[in-house]
């Protein structure tokens, strides 16, 4: 009487609350009495609670949706810049070897690039094995790809924003490798924090609410994508051609094909513009104007 009070209708609250919550934790009972209660209502905490849930997935579907338009804008560019379907391979292609320097846009310009690799294509089917890139698909390095919000500036563009004017090879080389540390260390810290969720999300999911079956649920898709991953990463290992080495084959003058170079031959963009890795950014005090230049030299020659 204390809690509820002595007005009517809080009596009358409690008990529709009451049977609301018995008979949305007993939904196997008897059709007759579950066709009685859903004839009079005592649905409501269930249905109000599903529409409740229907509308909270849309509405985060469709946040969702947007940030990820935002993100392939802000790393992409606009429309018009192809993007490349390596990365819808999970395993196939290690996201931290986009900071590498033979994935710089001066020297990914080669047309058809799945002409020079097709050699190297393993024909066998994939078979599903442990391996260490199971274990690191299991802790999401396959699938985390915010290191490419980390702009790295590229190598053949002396004027980008993130040069200095009076910076020379070895400190723009510098420049370079400190972005691309920071773009693995991006990643570690994404890994990191997705592993701390999924944990956490077991505990509560084992020691607070008690559902094992979703959490048994939620390990064996983990379990089974990181399987995925790695058959993946098997089947993208090149094999070498018996009658030639790689490095006679090899269009990139002596570099190594290894499985990123492979997938993103095969899946990237085979003609016309690439992705740049980063959006191409010009400091405003980097390049002079040509009109001013040939003002100067007039200047100068009529001084003479």
């Amino acid at each position: 009487l204390e809690v509820i009070g002595g007005e009517m209708n809080d009596w009358v609250l409690f008990y529709l609350c009451r049977v609301m919550c018995t008979f949305a934790h007993n939904l196997l009972m008897e059709e007759e009495a579950a066709r009685l209660l859903t004839n009079h209502g005592y649905d409501a905490f269930a249905r109000d609670f599903m529409l409740d849930v229907i509308a909270m997935s849309v509405i985060t579907g469709f946040f969702f949706m947007f940030m990820f338009t935002i993100a392939r804008l802000r790393v992409y560019g606009w429309t018009e810049v192809p993007v490349s379907l390596a990365d819808s391979i999970p395993g196939a292609f290690n996201p931290a070897r986009l900071a590498d320097p033979d994935f710089d846009p001066s020297k990914q310009k080669a047309k058809l690039p799945y002409w020079d690799v097709k050699m190297f294509v393993d024909q066998v089917p994939p078979c599903i094995c442990i391996n260490r890139v199971f274990w690191q698909a299991l802790l999401g390095f396959s699938s985390s790809w915010t290191l490419q919000f980390v702009r790295i500036p590229p190598e053949k563009d002396p004027f980008d924003e993130d040069y200095l004017s009076d910076d020379d090879e070895d400190s723009r080389t510098r420049v370079r490798m400190s972005a691309s540390n920071k773009a693995r260390l991006v990643q570690r810290v994404e890994v990191g924090m997705r592993c701390v969720l999924v944990v956490s999300l077991l505990w509560w999911l084992c020691q607070r609410a008690g559902r094992w079956g979703d959490a048994y649920l939620l390990i064996l898709m983990y379990v089974y994508s990181s399987w995925f991953a790695s058959a993946a990463a098997r089947s993208a290992m090149p094999v070498p051609v018996p009658e030639k080495t790689p490095d006679d084959v090899d269009p990139g003058g002596g570099r190594s094909v290894d499985a990123a170079r492979l997938i993103s031959s095969l899946f990237g963009v085979q003609h016309g513009p690439r992705w740049t890795r980063a959006i191409t950014t010009t400091r405003s005090t980097a390049a002079p104007s040509r009109g001013r230049a040939q003002q100067r030299r007039a200047a100068r020659r009529a001084a003479r």
